[in-house]
């Protein structure tokens, strides 16, 4: 099987090809999400959000004793931020590489690279961190490092796995205006 050939589900046609048959023409819906796409400081205002309830959930893991009601209200607001992301991009960092054209295809490796040269210090820092934490034989907080950096390991994933789309939003250029998408 080749990469990108996906697996069938038994109707004949993939599971991953039904969900580009609905994610496609969502994605690239202007009328109906054109408020989302409207200007550059509507996007960079939800991507500010989205690293604040990043920062507010991982946060809530070092308290003593956890606010789970803080994450239960923070994690569901992050994925709809996330998913405004995804539309007010058009599915850029989402879409199947072979449903990009080319000007599309430019930016996501733009953001990507943007995104991975700015990830490689924050990685270094999760590095360095993990050092001050400690380890089984006991660093300088000894016996609570490992649990200190449990969420610390998960922000830097999640991290690594959302930048891209963060990057791809916050130089995202304005859409055209309604009239000249009539002509």
């Amino acid at each position: 099987m080749t990469p990108h050939q996906p697996t069938t589900t038994g109707g004949g046609e993939s599971w991953r090809s039904r969900w580009n048959g609905v994610l496609v023409p969502v994605m690239n819906d202007e009328r109906r999400y054109r408020r989302l796409r409207a200007t550059r400081a509507r996007r960079r205002t939800v991507v500010l959000v989205e690293v604040a309830l990043l920062l507010t959930t991982f946060g809530v893991m070092y308290l003593p004793r956890p606010a789970l009601w803080l994450m239960a209200l923070t994690v569901p607001a992050y994925v709809v931020c996330t998913g405004v992301l995804n539309l007010s991009t058009r599915g850029l960092m989402e879409l199947p590489w072979d449903f990009l054209d080319e000007r599309q295809r430019d930016e996501r490796l733009r953001a990507t690279r943007t995104a991975h040269r700015l990830t490689t210090p924050l990685l270094l820092l999760t590095v360095v961190a993990a050092w001050l934490l400690g380890d089984s034989t006991g660093g300088p907080l000894g016996d609570r490092g490992i649990s200190l950096l449990v969420p610390l390991l998960l922000a830097a994933v999640l991290l690594q796995r959302l930048l891209p789309l963060l990057v791809a939003a916050w130089h995202s250029t304005d859409p055209l205006p309604p009239e000249e998408l009539d002509g």
